[in-house]
């Protein structure tokens, strides 16, 4: 198994503060101190210290002020290599062969189609034929699919929670038996004690997880690791930022959504419409 690349991101905030704890012990000042001089709590100070968070726009020169080094634009200098590290995130991170083999729990949100994890042969082909690319890619796409199915048979596999938007189980991806045979496998997954599905009603009307699907993911070592889905491809981070703002946002969207119970029932159901 692949050891998950180091973060550029990470890696750029663990030199910056490096640096704020050097200056500080320098100081003989405390993270209190230094937050007071900074106008902010001193957990902040910590979260910088520990790589935790970025800090906004205007607090790198101002510690520079504080600690005597505008001229040499020292915690500016560190401050734009973080920047410049989330703008150029072209590290090699792979969701399904470094992320989804160690995770310990993973969650999905997808407001348009069932979750690649829990897709069936039939309903993913139809996806990947569909992207014309043609028949010979789509058949290594479905093949990289579905194997990401194996960590599911592992003797301790992870803790699945996935939420499907309501409309999903009316929308046919590869035809009508395509989609049943889909449903039913949904159903046949939550016997499972360690696989949770959930429906968001369309009455919930989310637009927040309306604009993307994403998935996150709880290591047992490492930080916690977000997927979104775009038009050229997913996107892997560990930023603490953006997995943050994930995390809440998928607490938001699962607020709205039937129990397993209820969420059960509803798929049962649509089972039944696509059987007419």
């Amino acid at each position: 198994m692949r050891t998950i690349p180091p973060d550029p991101v990470y890696m750029a905030r663990k030199i910056f503060g490096k640096e704020l704890l050097r200056q500080r012990a320098a100081k003989g000042w405390t993270q209190h101190g230094v937050g007071s001089r900074l106008g902010v709590h001193q957990s902040l100070i910590s979260q910088w210290e520990r790589a935790i968070k970025t800090p906004g726009p205007g607090y790198a020169e101002r510690l520079d002020e504080i600690f005597g080094l505008t001229d040499e634009s020292v915690f500016a200098t560190h401050y734009h290599r973080i920047v410049r590290a989330i703008d150029d995130r072209t590290w090699t991170m792979r969701w399904a062969e470094d992320v989804e083999r160690q995770a310990v729990t993973i969650k999905f949100w997808d407001p348009l189609l069932v979750t690649g994890l829990l897709q069936t042969r039939d309903y993913a082909y139809a996806i990947y034929r569909g992207a014309g690319q043609g028949s010979k890619w789509a058949e290594e796409r479905l093949a990289e699919r579905l194997a990401r199915k194996d960590i599911l048979e592992k003797d301790k596999p992870p803790s699945v929670l996935s939420l499907i938007d309501e409309a999903v189980l009316d929308r046919p991806i590869g035809g009508p038996q395509s989609l049943r045979n889909q449903l039913e496998y949904l159903v046949e997954m939550t016997e499972r004690p360690n696989v949770t599905i959930q429906v968001v009603p369309l009455s919930a009307a989310c637009t927040r997880g309306l604009t993307c699907a994403f998935g996150l993911a709880t290591l047992p070592l490492d930080p916690d690791v977000a997927t979104v889905d775009s038009l050229v491809g997913p996107f892997v981070t560990v930023d603490f930022d953006i997995v943050s703002k994930l995390h809440i946002q998928f607490d938001t969207i699962r607020a709205d959504a039937y129990p397993q119970s209820q969420s059960i029932s509803l798929i049962k159901n649509a089972i039944q419409r696509w059987k007419k």
